[in-house]
């Protein structure tokens, strides 16, 4: 497209940041308007510091957490509202969601929760849903050879390729059967509050950081914008939580099993190269997990006020402290 409009590198560079923005932020409004019992929540989310700047650069992390929101959109929409097209158009959105990020895979774990169709059986709709994405993420990993950039540990760490090799990560955690959950037990320990901080917001390579106050403050606006309800009968909202809780346990199993297959060395006590900004989509699970349990929500125009304060105080303060931090403002 830069060829074609004949722009120079930083133009079409710029270009792609703000068509991905657009096109990442209309997903999201899409998401929203389709659940909107769950709309203000997804603000909160969408607006939060680390998911403003996945939107505003060239990242995978965009993509991943505006998939994210509306697939976990459109399986509750089904259960909600089930129409005998609907599997299709789930796993529509899971197999883009899968392509977005590997650890996205985790989704199709959200096709267990699909009520029985009209057009099939469970087992059925299950296969509709889920098999496509499955099928999609093994054939782009093929062919693209799974590289996930392993030549960075190589030069960083010094040690030889094929300590960075999935396949031999794999055979090593068979021969050795805890060293993986002893290493993600490791990585939790004295890691946590930063895991949080990165999830909530901690910008460019690590060195553009909020003030404590402002990360303590959207932690507590953000849990209260969760705090909603679905309106269908309690058996139902037991299943959809137990499922989405199911998934997000799935999705932090990828992303320790990816870093450590591809950053770890096989002589690493921890998980190399996990990230808070990874768990970010994490949260529309949350938010539907929260909204399943919740009895006594509050009114409409409180949930508003929370979402929109996150907004604001994410855009405010990721300015002040992007300037800050490039521009020393």
């Amino acid at each position: 497209m830069g060829g074609f409009l004949d722009l120079d590198f930083l133009s079409a560079f710029y270009l792609m940041r703000f068509v991905g923005l657009a096109v990442f932020t209309l997903m999201i409004t899409y998401a929203i308007s389709i659940s909107p019992q769950l709309g203000w929540a997804l603000v909160a989310i969408a607006m939060l510091p680390a998911s403003l700047y996945g939107r505003s650069v060239i990242s995978a992390d965009g993509s991943a957490l505006a998939a994210a929101i509306v697939v976990a959109a459109v399986w509750l929409r089904q259960i909600t509202s089930p129409q005998p097209r609907i599997p299709w158009y789930l796993s529509g959105w899971m197999t883009l969601s899968a392509l977005t990020k590997p650890t996205n895979l985790a989704f199709v774990l959200l096709g267990l929760g699909i009520p029985v169709s009209r057009i099939s059986g469970r087992l059925g709709a299950m296969i509709v849903a889920m098999l496509p994405a499955i099928c999609v993420a093994l054939l782009w990993t093929y062919l693209s050879g799974a590289d996930t950039a392993a030549w960075r540990m190589v030069e960083i760490t010094g040690q030889p390729p094929v300590s960075f090799d999935p396949v031999v990560k794999l055979a090593y955690w068979f021969d050795h059967p805890l060293h993986f959950p002893a290493a993600v037990s490791a990585s939790f320990q004295g890691n946590f509050v930063e895991l949080w901080r990165q999830m909530i917001g901690v910008l460019g390579m690590f060195d553009t950081v909020l003030p404590t106050w402002v990360y303590l403050t959207l932690t507590v606006l953000l849990a209260a914008s969760l705090v909603t309800q679905q309106t269908i009968e309690v058996r139902a909202r037991t299943w959809i939580a137990l499922v989405a809780a199911i998934t997000a346990v799935g999705y932090v199993f990828a992303v320790y099993l990816v870093c450590y297959l591809s950053f770890t060395p096989l002589d690493a006590d921890v998980v190399w190269g996990v990230q808070g900004r990874y768990f970010v989509p994490l949260l529309p699970l949350l938010a539907v997990v929260v909204a399943c349990i919740s009895h006594r929500v509050p009114d409409e125009r409180i949930r508003a006020a929370l979402g929109i304060s996150v907004a604001v105080l994410s855009g405010i303060a990721s300015i002040v402290a992007i300037l800050a931090a490039d521009w020393k403002i």
